[in-house]
């Protein structure tokens, strides 16, 4: 007997479909994948009817760009929230709710470091859409499956694949990008930059996969990992060669579904859902962790600390010393931490937040312990080896005083040779820049790194608004095993007349080879600061929804 009623609903009354859908979407299963995680979400929600969590990462399609209210039913990830409240009868009857953490635009490097800013704090099931924002980043994608892997949860995770669709410009005897290509508009005509789809299927040459090979490393990925995959190319492919189902009727243009092939991508995860094999007892869940297979890619395995990736109230995590700072969104929606006056400094511990600290025995807490030594370290419990056994705690404050020089707080610059070999990291600073009141900071690193130092000068007259500017530094990491501080001074000099300084979030990511990437809205060109980087008043951000039943 299965450990929970099966099977549920047919995906047809669950949600709303075309014939086409009923037909072809069940197909949309590329790679079925373990079912483990799969069977205890479906415990979850029809064995014990626990409330279940739905998180959604991805790029534009996942985000809704192309609708203007975010969380829109028209969104796949809301027909499959909406199609598991069903699970227990048609019409709903199940506690499920969304959270929509993606982000136009934005692919896996990103999220492999904000992905806690992005997630729910205990998904249930993640889906995750990248395809067409891969980016040739194959490894960046290993990464964050890797960490959603991780997750002590141990949530199930399905990967939904959005194909890109390519034509062949007739007028023009060649092929196009799925990024230069749209449908007629009405009255003929064609817009700047694009090309018109041919209104003939005789015309339109489809190519099989993307000509960059991610859809291939997506899947290669997912296979490698045996997570289960539902795609649009194996759903629609065929049918859209043949002619049977017309791209328009479920497209935007060739990367972007419409309401329609959302409904389809809905259809396709459903199904997958619904092909649980039932387990013969009562599942143990979470399910018992598995070890992960080596990394396909060299540099797939996440970097140690690559989590740092914080804003607004998260920043508060990570700061260490505070002196003239201090948090506030200043009404505006874009919170941070801000300084007015020359002077004025902040320390943050990079690397590692603050941790629970197994506090100083009670009979052993007297003023003499409570003594910050200034260049030496206090020989705590009378161990001298206390702040070598602890060091790896540098981020919490008892130790850090204690632990001046293992720590890494004697010298606000390290004058230790750096060790050939040592591995680097890049490091983003967000931070307020405005055509007025702001002024200028310096920022370098000191204890068990260096960077900079670099002058930030958060005035920009030229451009008459506030946006969220990122500063970019090198993080070399000293072989001495202290912390990691980032320090920010606030200096006398402006451009302004005026002093104010605002962090808004610091994200840390991998010095890769070419460092071709870029937060999300971050631009090359000087005064053209990121929009995107995190977001602020009138952005979008990672939302959660309860369904109404």
């Amino acid at each position: 007997m299965p450990a929970y009623p099966w099977p549920p609903p047919t995906t047809s009354l669950l949600l709303p479909s075309m014939p086409w859908m009923e037909q072809l979407t069940p197909n949309g299963t590329e790679h079925a994948g373990a079912d483990g995680r799969l069977v205890c979400l479906m415990d979850r929600l029809l064995g014990s009817r626990s409330p279940v969590t739905v998180a959604a990462l991805g790029g534009s399609i996942s985000a809704g760009s192309t609708y203007t209210v975010r969380n829109s039913n028209h969104l796949y990830h809301w027909s499959v929230a909406t199609a598991l409240r069903g699970f227990g009868s048609p019409g709903g009857n199940l506690s499920v709710s969304l959270h929509n953490g993606a982000l136009p635009a934005t692919g896996p490097s990103f999220f492999e470091h904000c992905m806690a800013s992005q997630l729910p704090a205990a998904p249930d099931l993640v889906l995750v859409e990248f395809t067409v924002n891969l980016d040739h980043q194959p490894a960046a994608f290993e990464r964050l499956i890797r960490k959603l892997l991780a997750l002590p949860r141990r949530p199930a995770i399905v990967v939904v694949s959005m194909h890109a669709w390519r034509i062949m410009d007739v007028t023009k005897g060649r092929r196009v990008s799925p990024w230069r290509c749209q449908f007629p508009k009405l009255g003929g005509g064609r817009s700047k930059d694009n090309h018109t789809i041919a209104a003939r299927p005789i015309d339109q040459q489809w190519a099989d996969q993307d000509p960059r090979g991610d859809e291939d490393r997506v899947a290669e990925l997912c296979r490698h990992y045996n997570i289960p995959l539902v795609s649009m190319r194996a759903a629609l492919l065929d049918a859209v060669r043949s002619g049977k189902v017309p791209l328009a009727s479920f497209m935007q243009d060739c990367r972007h579904p419409n309401r329609e092939g959302h409904l389809a991508m809905a259809h396709a995860v459903i199904e997958r859902l619904r092909s649980t094999r039932p387990p013969a007892g009562t599942p143990k869940c979470p399910s018992e962790a598995v070890a992960l297979p080596l990394p396909m890619h060299k540099q797939g395995m996440p970097m140690p600390g690559s989590e740092l990736c914080a804003r607004g109230e998260l920043l508060s995590q990570f700061v260490v010393t505070a002196e003239g700072f201090e948090y506030t969104s200043e009404h505006m929606g874009k919170p941070g931490m801000v300084g007015l006056a020359p002077g004025n400094n902040l320390s943050l511990s990079l690397f590692a937040k603050y941790l629970p600290f197994i506090g100083i025995p009670r009979g052993q807490r007297g003023a003499a312990h409570q003594k910050s030594l200034r260049c030496q370290d206090s020989p705590a419990y009378s161990d001298p080896t206390y702040c070598e056994q602890k060091h790896q705690f540098c981020h919490d404050p008892a130790v850090s005083r204690r632990c001046q020089r293992t720590c890494g707080l004697c010298s606000p610059q390290p004058t230790q040779a750096v060790s050939r070999g040592l591995t680097s990291s890049v490091l983003w600073i967000a931070y307020l820049s405005s055509y007025q009141h702001m002024g200028r900071a310096m920022a370098f690193c000191s204890g068990g790194c260096t960077c900079g130092p670099t002058e930030i000068d958060a005035h920009a007259p030229t451009e008459r608004t506030s946006i969220t500017a990122v500063q970019r530094l090198i993080v070399t990491h000293l072989d001495t095993g202290g912390r990691c501080l980032l320090r920010l001074t606030i200096l006398p000099s402006t451009s302004s007349g005026e002093h104010k300084w605002k962090l808004i979030g610091l994200l840390l990511g991998e010095n890769t080879a070419g460092d071709s990437w870029l937060p999300p809205g971050a631009m090359r060109s000087p005064g053209k600061g990121a929009g995107m980087f995190f977001p602020g008043l009138n952005e979008r951000v990672a939302t959660s929804t309860a369904l109404a039943r």
